[in-house]
């Protein structure tokens, strides 16, 4: 499924996307995957599904614990892909994982494995765009869109690299730092994404910190989309009910409307 259009066709209804991080694995194999169908069901736009990796350096807690939880719960790449092709998710699925797990499935075989359970993008937070040319062509040749991340601190130089470099849409991180919830947005936010859209057209979104309604409304008057992860595994963690809390996400969203 084409992201881009996704995000088009939001626009064109006055709403952001909304974007949820979910860990493939946690709290067991089987709930995972039907949290991942509740989330769909609940209104999510797009739905990052992540593979758990032992050594996650641009995680905070929370989801580094659920990594833990899921890797002795033995989730892999394997696993990941045969689970998700036996269940019916209408939303578009993006892979996010970090290099090492990808390179001992194999570059190839990791792409083969996207095309045939109909994921639509892959985000690798460890992968520098400078080094990035072989995934580049091997994700293009598949329709697989390879989103890159640029952080508050990117430079004009590399802003521009990435957009250039980046299909479906660019990852802005909120903040410096590892992912968590925050009470608070960075005051620099505006001013980042502004710099981001004045060498683009692509849409961008912002993920990292975001973990209350109040901040996804006002992200959502001045990005794309909003991705939110640890807010949503707490509440996995505290048994909270998941669909209540993606619906009242994605009325946030809603530039204007039934906030």
């Amino acid at each position: 499924m084409n992201l881009e259009k996704i995000f088009f066709d939001l626009k064109k209804k006055e709403e952001a996307a909304l974007i949820i991080y979910y860990p493939f694995g946690f709290p067991s194999i089987e709930s995972s995957v039907e949290n991942i169908t509740i989330i769909s069901e609940s209104g999510a736009d797009i739905i990052e599904v992540g593979v758990p990796f032992s050594d996650p350096i641009a995680d905070g807690p929370v989801i580094q614990e659920a990594s833990y939880v899921a890797l002795q719960n033995g989730a892999t790449l394997e696993r990941l892909f045969s689970e998700i092709e036996r269940v019916q998710i209408a939303t578009p699925l993006i892979l996010m994982s970090y290099l090492n797990p990808l390179y001992s499935f194999g570059m190839k075989r990791v792409i083969k494995n996207m095309k045939r359970t109909k994921f639509s993008g892959l985000i690798i937070p460890d992968l520098p765009v400078e080094e990035s040319d072989g995934w580049i062509k091997i994700s293009g040749r598949s329709k697989i869109d390879l989103i890159f991340l640029l952080s508050p601190v990117s430079g004009q130089e590399r802003i521009k690299m990435c957009a250039e470099s980046c299909s479906g849409f660019i990852y802005c991180v909120s903040v410096t730092g590892t992912t968590g919830v925050r009470e608070r947005l960075s005051p620099e936010i505006e001013k980042f994404i502004k710099s981001v859209k004045s060498v683009t057209s692509k849409p961008v979104a912002v993920g990292f910190g975001i973990s209350e309604c109040s901040q996804v409304v006002i992200l959502s008057s001045i990005a794309d989309g909003v991705i939110i992860g640890s807010r949503v595994i707490e509440s996995v963690m505290k048994k909270e009910s998941l669909g209540d809390v993606i619906r009242e996400f994605k009325r946030s969203t809603r530039r204007g409307k039934g906030r």
